[in-house]
């Protein structure tokens, strides 16, 4: 009878050996998956930013050009003032 007992805890052991090694292969290839997806959504978020300080580049761009006396002059022009004619 402890043959078979001692049969059955090294099944059992075995078993749950197993399934604990399955577990954390398991949790491992889910971690890997997780850090290849953030470094993906990292470098989206760099292009993002990239874009982002280009479009505040070109607004500073533009703000300038509309405090400028060039739009205003060209402003008058579509509007038909001409210089100098009251």
């Amino acid at each position: 009878m402890t043959q078979e007992k001692r049969a059955r805890v090294y099944a059992a052991f075995t078993v749950a050996a197993v399934t604990l090694l399955f577990v954390l292969i398991a949790v491992l290839v889910y971690q890997i998956t997780q850090i290849a997806g953030l470094g993906n959504y990292r470098n989206q978020l760099k292009e993002d930013i990239k874009t982002k300080y280009e479009e505040i580049q070109n607004a500073e761009n533009d703000l300038e050009y509309y405090q400028s006396e060039e739009w205003l002059k060209d402003s008058a022009f579509e509007l038909g003032f001409i210089p100098g004619d009251n």
